[in-house]
């Protein structure tokens, strides 16, 4: 459980750190209008496996609890 937590987190690293490179690279100071639209969705994005990872926990934790 703790090394896939820490595998999500080290691959949204990678992700964040590699769109800032292209951001420098390319010199995209301004988003566009498509970009704003996804990053508001993307922020919602984020929880979704999240909560998808504690509810698989929460029924494994329980289905152990009851053997």
């Amino acid at each position: 459980m703790g090394r896939s937590i820490l595998r999500y987190f080290v691959t949204l690293a990678v992700t964040i750190v590699t769109n800032w490179l292209f951001s420098l690279i390319l010199r995209q100071e301004i988003p566009t209008t498509l970009m704003v639209e996804n990053s508001q969705v993307s922020a919602v994005a984020v929880i979704l496996p999240l909560a998808g990872g504690a509810a698989s926990w929460g029924a494994q934790f329980s289905s152990v609890r009851t053997k």
